[in-house]
């Protein structure tokens, strides 16, 4: 008798612990797209921010070159043409609709947003 109580028990916790699985697993891959959603917000405005610097600083090269020397260390493999790859990532912009290069300051990478 004890035996039937505990494989009905046993059976019941096992649907239990499947639906409980599967709730987790919808509740994880919210989380994720959440997460990606919210550091795309977070990048939109650095990204602005580091527009407006340029245009209000469109004549200080030393400027431009201090940022650019921040964003691209010394050890890096584009720390021979240090100036070069902004201006290459501004051309890029203006050519492609739809993807855009985005250096954040305090990195070192570039990253490559797709819309």
């Amino acid at each position: 008798m004890e035996s039937v109580a505990v494989s009905s028990t046993e059976g019941a916790v096992r649907i239990l612990l499947g639906k409980l699985a599967d709730v987790l697993s919808k509740k994880c891959a919210l989380l994720r797209g959440a997460r990606d959603e919210v550091q795309e917000l977070m990048d939109e405005p650095e990204s602005m921010n580091a527009s407006i610097r340029d245009l209000a600083r469109k004549d200080d090269d030393r400027y431009n070159n201090e940022q650019v020397s921040k964003e691209v260390p010394a050890s890096s493999p584009l720390a021979p043409f240090r100036r070069p790859p902004i201006l290459w990532l501004r051309a890029k912009t203006r050519k492609q609709k739809g993807t855009r290069m985005v250096a954040l300051p305090r990195t070192s990478t570039w990253i490559k947003m797709t819309r």
